[in-house]
């Protein structure tokens, strides 16, 4: 199941991002696999509850992680939007990097960028170039009638 597409502001070596993804989902290292292509025919998932898979990409987000979930009790811990944002806080800030989100199901169009701080905004992207054009805080947002 695939958790989370997370745009990171920079590129971050697999034992880093093992470490953190470990922390935050609150599983084992040893269930937790960083890889750079989950098409490798020789990778060896098995055991493995989280895999997330490393892309590189242009603009202001090089690192792509998708993370993909295969383990029920974990994603019932994972689930939902509201966990979503204070699970990627907390990755925020073991990394010391910004990540853009999508929104929830209800809005999938919209886009955050959750810093290190904590500090969330919505965002408006260039798409071509994946860079933030616009921005406000999340709690203006929250705000409107």
């Amino acid at each position: 199941m695939v958790w989370q597409d997370l745009l990171l502001d920079r590129w971050i070596d697999q034992p880093t991002l093992g470490r953190a993804l470990a922390i935050v989902l609150d599983v084992e290292q040893q269930n937790l696999l960083v890889v750079d292509d989950v098409a490798d025919p020789t990778l060896a998932v098995a055991g493995a509850k989280v895999l997330a898979e490393r892309t590189r990409r242009r603009g202001q987000f090089p690192l792509q992680l998708s993370v993909y979930v295969r383990d029920e009790a974990v994603w019932r811990r994972v689930e939902g939007f509201d966990e979503t944002v204070r699970l990627v806080r907390e990755l925020c800030a073991l990394l010391r990097s910004s990540c853009l989100i999508t929104g929830d199901a209800q809005d999938p169009e919209e886009d955050f960028l959750i810093r290190p701080t904590g500090d969330i905004l919505r965002v408006t992207l260039d798409d071509d170039e994946l860079t933030v054009v616009a921005s406000e805080p999340f709690e203006a947002v929250a705000a409107r009638p």
